[in-house]
This record gives C-alpha cells, sequence and structure tokens, in this order.
C-alpha cells in the first residue's frame, strides 16, 4: 500500500509495473540520433543508440527491487556519489539491494503501523536499528 508516496512526485528510478520512461532523442549534448539512460549519468552509461541504451535497460530490470506494483531500478544519476536505490516511502537512499529490501521492509511496517495502535518499545527498538543502518550508509555515499 502507497499511502505517502501517490502525493509525491516519485524519483524517476521508481516505475510503475515492468515500464521504463519514454526515451528521447538528445538535441542538446549529444551527436544527433543518440539517446541518454534516463537513470544513468553519461559518466555511467554514455549515450548511444536506441537498441543499445534498450539492451542498457534490461539489465536495470534485472537488479530493480519489486514493490507491489512497482519496480525500483537502480540510480546511477547524481543523487550520491554511487550507485544507489530509492525508497518509494522515504528519503532513504540505499546501495546494495540487500539493504534496500530490509529498509522497505521496514517503511512498509511504518505504514501500516502508522494509522494503528503501535507497540512503542518495539517501534523505538527498530527505529534506532534503522537510524544506524542508514548512518552507515550515510557514511558510503558521503
Amino acid at each position: 500500500m502507497l499511502i505517502t508516496c501517490m502525493f509525491l512526485k516519485l524519483h524517476i528510478t521508481i516505475q510503475r509495473g515492468m515500464s521504463f520512461p519514454l526515451l528521447e532523442k538528445c538535441m542538446t549534448c549529444c551527436f544527433p540520433g543518440l539517446y541518454h539512460c534516463p537513470f544513468c549519468t553519461p559518466a555511467y552509461f554514455k549515450p548511444a543508440k536506441r537498441s543499445k541504451v534498450m539492451l542498457h535497460l534490461e539489465f536495470h530490470l534485472k537488479r530493480a527491487c519489486h514493490v507491489g506494483d512497482y519496480t525500483i531500478h537502480k540510480c546511477g544519476l547524481d543523487c550520491a556519489k554511487r550507485p544507489h536505490y530509492h525508497c518509494l516511502y522515504c528519503i532513504a537512499l540505499l546501495g546494495s539491494k540487500h539493504d534496500f529490501n530490509q529498509h522497505v521492509d521496514f517503511c512498509q511496517e511504518m505504514q501500516k503501523n502508522k494509522d494503528g495502535p503501535q507497540d512503542e518499545a518495539s517501534l523505538t527498538i527498530r527505529a534506532k536499528n534503522l537510524a544506524d543502518r542508514q548512518k552507515a550508509m550515510s557514511s558510503y555515499f558521503m
């Protein structure tokens, strides 16, 4: 259930279903006829012919995480120093698929418990564990 993100603009790497954003020819910085990967800077993936970009996007799909109706592709944009995943429930950026999946499980649980009765002690412990993991990850990106 995506209560929070329905009102927020989702990051480009968070796509509904198995879709990709529309690819458009670059008319500003590249030789005409080349395309950019919508999920990477040119430093990670150089602009190329449409067929090569589509092949590259298939690799994104293989490394993607699936949460409900959404596919979260690994982001190679300038949001952080290294490739990462964007949480669709909060502003967290996670470097590994494993860390991302653990984080999303926690965020989903927090969404479910937002309106219901909460066990204060267990939420405090889980929030501290999440904060500790995110602090460790922030040093990875900074």
